[in-house]
């Protein structure tokens, strides 16, 4: 099961997986040309995971409601933001949040959608969300026009045969959230840099899914070409990876039959 996918991975996942851009989440509190959320918003994060997108939104006021399935990454979200007054943390998952019917003014899905049954997680969005109110998809995800990106991106794929690209291939793939959103959304995109010592660089890889873990046979060897290319591209102890964090957001409504 998807859930069970990320057991054993919240401290590699709180330590080296990125936050978003200031800049994006300016935009999300943004009430003239942004999505509109605020201090008075109640949002549903959706397969939230440590917590890293919720505490972003905590932080400006929002009452978050975290519903995650993995027992390990929930743990980590409730141990690191159990301080804000608005963090309410749920186990439930995208197709059976378990929240009351019109309960959200918005609900977001961080580093998450592409685990989702998309079909479902759509009917649970328009049970919970207030009528015309918005959902909101987002990923970080590697630049693969980046040498070091494209290149971090053959380890995976010759060391993990789970990898199907970064953000698990719907990163950007608008036909399935075209899908999703029946044809009206809108899409930011932002840029930035993520930089990782060698450990760094180690806890990124094993936060994914599809790495290998201590336990298994490739996990040595795999471990081993990480720290070579760390070694062979490292510049003043640190390498550069470019980021693009990709929005995509609107309002759902009921498909016309």
């Amino acid at each position: 099961m998807n859930e069970k996918k990320f057991n054993d991975k919240a401290e590699a996942y709180v330590a080296a997986r990125p936050s978003y851009p200031a800049e994006f989440i300016n935009m999300l509190f943004d009430v003239s040309g942004g999505i509109g959320m605020s201090q008075s918003s109640t949002v549903v994060d959706v397969g939230s995971g440590t917590g890293k997108f919720a505490e972003l939104l905590l932080d400006r006021g929002a009452k978050v409601f975290a519903v995650e399935p993995n027992d390990d990454m929930r743990a980590a979200a409730e141990k690191r933001l159990s301080a804000h007054r608005l963090f309410v943390s749920v186990r439930g998952s995208a197709e059976n949040t378990t929240l009351a019917d019109k309960s959200a003014d918005f609900v977001t899905a961080a580093q998450a959608f592409h685990w989702f049954d998309a079909a479902a997680f759509r009917n649970e969005c328009l049970r919970i969300l207030k009528p015309g109110d918005k959902a909101l998809l987002v990923w970080n995800a590697f630049d693969d026009t980046d040498k070091n990106c494209c290149a971090y991106g053959e380890i995976l794929r010759a060391h993990c045969p789970l990898f199907r690209g970064f953000g698990g291939g719907y990163a950007d793939n608008p036909g399935a959230i075209q899908l999703f959103f029946d044809g009206a959304y809108q899409t930011a995109t932002y840029t930035s840099v993520q930089s990782y010592d060698r450990q760094g660089l180690i806890n990124r890889a094993l936060s994914a899914s599809y790495t290998p873990r201590p336990s298994d046979d490739g996990y040595a060897a795999f471990i081993d070409t990480l720290s070579a290319f760390f070694d062979a591209r490292r510049h003043e102890g640190k390498i550069n990876f470019s980021n693009r964090t990709n929005a995509y957001y609107g309002a759902l409504y009921e498909k016309a039959a």
